[in-house]
């Protein structure tokens, strides 16, 4: 997860933090400065749901759409994008269903990975053991999820990961039930064949 840019959603940030700088380090650098932040729930139960959400989130960044369905539209409901992150070090090809999440050139989102929406500490420990029962897409039982704070959710499979293209760069390339995911950039922490979630919302 060394690899990782993490860029809290701002609700987060104004109930259990003091402002931060926007995020522009690596995961590591972002969760030593937050960490050293007191939480102000006394009984520390929302400190837990975010540790949860951090050790879930293998990338997760700010990306601007340069293009939509570049090379012409292929599907009534579906457009692709190409967007380029805030800091342009990692480019991204992405299949939306743009009939039930509309989205334009200049737009700004937030674009996550994670191997988990639970923020329960014994559901995510199971989740990442292959051995384990397959988690349940839309399970509340917590009463919280790591979708809450996202507008668009899809679930997929890593089909490809491409380390060829020099020191410290790697494509990575999953599959949303046919809607495909590539980005381009750090190496992310993720392997052939995991199961992954994608979350999205817009930035104003």
């Amino acid at each position: 997860m060394d690899s990782a840019r993490i860029v809290l959603p701002s609700e987060w940030k104004s109930q259990f933090f003091v402002p931060l700088p926007a995020a522009n380090g690596s995961a590591a650098e972002s969760i030593s400065r937050s960490s050293k932040i007191p939480v102000l729930d006394s009984e520390q139960t929302e400190s837990s749901y975010l540790s949860m959400a951090l050790l879930n989130i293998v990338f997760t960044d700010i990306f601007e759409v340069g293009d939509v369905n570049r090379g012409g539209k292929k599907f009534d409901r579906v457009s692709r994008l190409n967007a380029t992150s805030e800091a342009a070090d990692t480019e991204i090809i992405l299949d939306i269903n743009t009939e039930i999440y509309p989205i334009k050139i200049s737009d700004k989102f937030t674009l996550t990975l994670a191997t988990s929406l639970s923020l329960d500490a014994v559901a995510a420990a199971a989740s990442a053991s292959t051995a384990s029962k397959k988690e349940t897409w839309r399970d509340t039982s917590s009463g919280k999820s790591l979708a809450d704070e996202y507008e668009y959710v899809m679930y997929g499979k890593v089909y490809k990961y491409d380390e060829s293209g020099g020191k410290n760069l790697a494509t990575v390339y999953i599959s949303f039930g046919g809607l495909l995911l590539v980005v381009s950039g750090e190496p992310i922490d993720l392997l052939v064949g995991q199961e992954v979630y994608l979350l999205m919302r817009k930035n104003s």
